[in-house]
């Protein structure tokens, strides 16, 4: 009987929980082939000590994503996540390893920035993240206006073939990324794209969060215990390539390591240090990556349109707080000719200073970025700031133990004071590093500014420009002209209540008005004609539409302008002029305009018929008459009409 139960025992201990295909990719040295690598060696690993039976299957990363999405593999590493993979598929929680992407080029170029990427081709893999994941390649040089030319290929080894052999120019890689083999490389300065490998499995795998949790218990032990084999095999793939480390330092490694009788005590004393630090290395190089993304974050934002000033201001000394490890508090104001006006801070009563009547003369002199003491600048404000004012600010500020303060000068009439400051009893100091940081995010802050000024100059021309073409509609057909100002009104409200921006809703307010400008190049006696029209004078009427282009069409500015005055007779189901399009091939803002433009002259008073109430107007739109149809309409643009109709009421009435 004991020898059957003993039999029984040794049956289940070898039985395996589930099996598992995993697909795997050439990227040197995570995987090198089907039994090499350094997650190859530790699937095998997982595999024996945990009883799954995994089969790898080797491929590219493009054929291996559509095999898992047609359920020939149940699993690919390493991938990075992504918001777009887990739509078909589950990652794991626990990372193999933090990675980087790196920019290789040709020998005879010279590139250190992404700015002298312009105008090159370069070499991506597929699906790969560092080409079009969120931080990749491509959105970074689409945001900073790069031109550059993307060719695909199947696998890393592929774009690093491509321009050994001179056909592109750069390939992008991981950092970790084996190119021992090649002659014609040279690993650039440019240096991208943080994210951690997981392990992305089929969504549809039966039993997947069992499956997941197995493989992250695996990976938990093997990397909380610092003599497992995770850190044994990574000692032996990574010793010799150094991590992608600067030339100069592989160049090093590999004459010392040409020095045999040294080997052995470097490589245990690296073996060491590397078991001892990689957790603090790896803590470290998350909190650079949060860093890296915030910068990211703040940079891209500075040509927004959309972002206003006092939410970039805000977001800006946020993050420079968590940025800057010494600051905890902080503060950005702005001096426009003799005022002193907070935009916003950070650790003091925000409103109560944003809210105080400051003159210029009472700032601190500043020249660059300086350091200063509380006491420093308690004195300053002492000689220059009256002492009812003195003591109220001081009210509404806490004491500091040192502030550093840059002030940017944007125009003749404007600069600005960007401060961060040490909390009293922290025993911090700023360092260099964090001088040279504080200064690129001032430099952000002035950037921003300096746009913002120059955009909102160039957007009140255009908009000063647009009031007075609203203007000779209005004295060219006296009829509209409270009709054209209401049209903008109304529309803005429905943009407004369509969840549009707000530069969207500044822009379709100012330029509703436009949409009949096209009449002006059409005769008096027939707008102002009291009876009815012929139909050759109706035919003249209706070219209203395409004379606006005469005034708008060649300015990119006008672009919502012309197309609401092009389109706002074209009908959402179709039959309208001047192009009898339908559906959304209508652009929305003149779909907004279309529907105001028909309650408006069913409220007003005209030649040809008496002036409706609302009520009657509404159920028009709504229901449909003999001339208007509710599928003439966008839908949704009809829900909001009917269900904002009482505040649409209103809204006409106050013209």
């Amino acid at each position: 009987m004991k020898k059957f139960v003993l039999i029984v025992a040794l049956v289940l201990t070898t039985l395996k929980i589930f099996s598992i295909k995993i697909g795997v990719y050439d990227n040197p040295p995570y995987v090198k082939n089907e039994n090499e690598g350094i997650i190859v060696e530790l699937l095998d690993y997982i595999e024996e000590n945990y009883n799954i039976d995994i089969e790898i299957v080797m491929g590219t990363q493009p054929g291996l994503i559509e095999k898992l999405k047609s359920g020939e593999i149940d699993a690919i590493t390493p991938l990075g996540e992504t918001e777009q993979r887990k739509k078909y598929g589950v990652f794991n929680n626990t990372y193999f390893f933090t990675e980087w992407g790196v920019a290789y080029t040709k020998e005879n170029l010279n590139i250190s920035t992404f700015q002298e990427l312009e105008g090159k081709t370069i070499a991506v893999m597929d699906t790969d993240i560092y080409y079009e994941g969120e931080f990749g390649i491509k959105n970074i040089t689409d945001n900073f206006g790069i031109e550059v030319y993307f060719i695909e290929y199947d696998s890393y080894r592929e774009a690093l073939n491509s321009v050994e052999e001179g056909v592109n120019d750069v390939a992008v890689v991981n950092r970790l990324y084996d190119v021992s083999g090649y002659n014609n490389l040279k690993r650039s300065n440019i240096l991208f794209s943080p994210l951690v490998y997981k392990i992305l499995f089929r969504k549809d795998l039966p039993e997947v969060q069992s499956i997941v949790n197995t493989f992250d218990k695996a990976l938990t032990d093997l990397l909380t215990q610092n003599d497992s084999f995770y850190y044994e095999i990574l000692d032996r793939y990574t010793v010799s390539q150094q991590t992608v480390l600067p030339d100069s330092f592989v160049r090093n490694l590999i004459i010392f390591l040409t020095i045999l009788f040294l080997v052995i005590l470097g490589l245990y004393l690296l073996i060491v240090y590397m078991r001892k630090t990689i957790k603090r290395k790896t803590k470290e190089s998350n909190q650079l990556n949060k860093k890296l993304f915030q910068m990211i974050d703040l940079v891209s934002k500075i040509g927004s349109e959309e972002i206003e000033i006092d939410e970039f201001y805000s977001d800006l000394l946020n993050g420079t707080i968590e940025i800057i490890d010494e600051a905890e508090n902080g503060s950005i104001s702005l001096f426009d000719h003799d005022k002193w006006i907070y935009l916003t801070s950070y650790g003091h009563d925000k409103e109560k200073l944003m809210s105080m009547e400051l003159k210029k003369d009472y700032r601190l002199p500043v020249n660059g970025t300086e350091i200063f003491t509380f006491e420093e600048v308690f004195d300053i404000d002492q000689k220059l700031m009256p002492e009812e004012v003195r003591k109220n600010f001081e009210k509404n500020t806490v004491p500091f133990k040192q502030m550093m303060v840059s002030r940017v000068k944007i125009n003749e009439n404007t600069s600005m004071d960007f401060s961060i400051e040490i909390p009293e009893d922290s025993d911090k100091e700023f360092s260099d590093e964090s001088k040279i940081i504080f200064n690129s995010l001032v430099s952000l802050s002035k950037s921003f500014m300096s746009n913002k000024i120059n955009f909102d100059t160039a957007r009140n021309a255009y908009f000063n420009f647009a009031k007075k073409l609203s203007t000779v509609a209005e004295e060219f057909d006296d009829e509209t002209g409270e009709h054209i100002h209401r049209v903008g009104e109304l529309s803005a409200f429905i943009a407004e209540k369509l969840g549009m921006t707000q530069s969207y809703i500044k822009d379709i307010r100012e330029f509703a008005p436009l949409h009949d400008i096209g009449k002006i190049f059409i005769p008096k006696e027939i707008l102002k004609k009291p009876g009815k029209l012929s139909p050759n004078e109706w035919k003249i009427v209706k070219k209203h539409t395409s004379f606006s282009y005469k005034l708008l069409g060649e300015d990119e500015y006008f672009k919502m302008a012309l197309n609401i005055s092009l389109y706002h007779h074209e009908k959402y189901r179709g039959g309208g002029y001047p192009f009898n399009v339908e559906g959304d091939k209508i652009p929305l803002e003149a779909q907004i305009v279309s529907i105001v433009d028909v309650y408006d002259a069913l409220r007003s008073k005209r030649a040809y018929k008496p002036s409706f109430t609302h009520e009657k107007a509404l159920n028009i739109i709504l229901n449909g008459d003999k001339r208007t149809k509710p599928e003439d309409f966008n839908p949704k643009v009809l829900e909001v009409f009917k269900n904002y109709s009482d505040e649409i009421k209103e809204l006409y009435d106050k013209f």
